[in-house]
């Protein structure tokens, strides 16, 4: 990251992983990565969004990608990513925004285990993420979301189902971010 400004230790660090796990992925830097990857809302703002530092902003992109492929091989740890991120959440463009989709895209094929972790949050913290998932400005064009429903239907997940609903309405009835 020479010539770009100064970033944070902690953010300087998972940049120096990133780049470790791509040049040699292995089990013990990719663990210790999804460790430093940061799991919560402010985290993940203060990582990729820094205000007073660019931070990894310019990276995100690389980051996001090597998230969701580590998906296959560490599904529970980038799943707890995802959701922690989203719990509190609130859309914004780029890494959020990415984070965002690759969180709805899983659970639009993955719904059941989506709908079991969901189930197995406390209420708030369930609303919060569905509100999280369902943040887009045109909900016309978001297949996955409507695969969410789709398959939330099937699946007899009634009330899951019925939260998913509640927000993409509640969501279309605001303006566009």
């Amino acid at each position: 990251m020479s010539g770009e400004a100064a970033v944070s230790a902690q953010s300087a660090r998972l940049e120096e992983m990133r780049k470790a796990v791509e040049a040699s992925p292995g089990t013990e830097s990719e663990k210790a990565y999804l460790a430093a990857f940061p799991s919560s809302y402010s985290a993940f703002r203060a990582t990729f969004y820094g205000k007073k530092l660019d931070e990894l902003y310019p990276t995100h992109a690389e980051h996001l990608q090597l998230l969701q492929k580590m998906q296959k091989k560490y599904p529970n740890e980038v799943l707890a990513i995802w959701l922690g991120v989203a719990t509190g959440g609130k859309w914004d463009a780029d890494a959020l925004g990415y984070l965002q989709h690759q969180l709805a895209g899983w659970g639009a094929v993955n719904t059941k285990a989506f709908a079991d972790a969901l189930s197995a949050r406390a209420p708030g913290e369930r609303r919060s993420i569905v509100r999280f998932v369902a943040d887009v400005e045109n909900h016309r064009a978001y297949s996955d979301y409507d695969l969410i429903l789709k398959n939330l239907k099937a699946l007899g997940f009634d009330e899951l189902y019925k939260e998913f609903l509640a927000a993409r309405a509640s969501r279309m009835k605001q303006r566009d971010h």
